[in-house]
């Protein structure tokens, strides 16, 4: 017996949903709704990494002064290209689904 595969477990909560859905099941519905996206990640908050409250200060004297001169040279060229630079924002998206819950490539 093999385990079931997102893709496998997505058609059936499909599937329970038209079920629901013929049923006027609403409650049926939702938990089949919510049961997808908890599967598919989409119940996670989005949190944005580009901005942070809490920021602590790196502890410099575990480097050597060969890192102390390539760290110093490496933020001085990032300071002169800063502004132009724009943050990398990095966006997950659940991947397109068919009809039938399947993932589409």
């Amino acid at each position: 017996m093999r385990l079931p595969t997102i893709s496998d477990l997505i058609a059936d909560l499909q599937h329970a949903k038209e079920i629901a859905i013929r049923n006027e099941n609403a409650s049926g519905l939702v938990l089949a709704t919510m049961s997808q996206a908890k599967l598919l990640g989409l119940d996670k908050p989005i949190t944005d990494v580009t901005s942070s409250s809490t920021t602590t200060e790196p502890d410099y004297s575990l480097l050597s002064d060969d890192e102390l001169r390539q760290l110093m040279t490496i933020t001085e060229k990032a300071q002169q290209g800063s502004s132009s630079a724009k943050p990398t924002i990095i966006r997950l998206v659940a991947p397109d689904m068919d009809d039938n819950g399947k993932v589409i490539k």
